[in-house]
């Protein structure tokens, strides 16, 4: 089961001073590995350097067009790793380019996103898979950068 911190912020308006965010809710559990190829642990031992506040304005700026009116949103401060992304060394192993990075991940609600099925379902089965419901971005906690995005459910 994921354990993380969970932060929820009320009436939080963009530091621009622009329209205001979708409410935030708690965060849920979701697992600790996901298809296989995304790690959640937390929450890190490090405190954050950029707020959860700033991490959903970030978020909001980075999904823009693929989220443009979320029905609401949750912040969750977790220790980040993505399994397959990095550069393959000749010994056949992957030096990963997020491995237990301290990261917010920002899930916006409500913003139907295309399902693939994972990497090892067959590609006519994932055509019939139905669409998520939310996108999940995932920001380094230290820096505020774009690291990726992705949606389970």
């Amino acid at each position: 089961m994921f354990v993380g911190a969970v932060v929820v912020v009320a009436g939080y308006v963009s530091a621009s001073g622009g329209a205001a965010h979708p409410p935030l809710v708690s965060g849920y559990d979701i697992p600790e590995t996901l298809d296989g190829r995304f790690e959640l642990r937390g929450p890190p031992q490090t405190a954050p350097l950029i707020t959860a506040e700033k991490a959903l304005d970030l978020a909001m700026s980075y999904a823009a067009g693929l989220a443009p009116n979320p029905k609401d949103a949750s912040v969750q401060y977790v220790a980040f790793t993505d399994t397959v992304r990095g550069v393959e060394l000749t010994d056949g192993s992957i030096a990963l380019d997020y491995a237990d990075v301290p990261a917010w991940i920002v899930r916006l609600r409500g913003v139907p996103q295309p399902v693939f099925g994972g990497r090892h379902m067959p590609m006519e089965l994932r055509r019939d898979q139905p669409q998520a419901t939310e996108l999940n971005v995932v920001l380094d906690a230290r820096t505020g950068e774009y690291m990726e995005m992705f949606s389970f459910r």
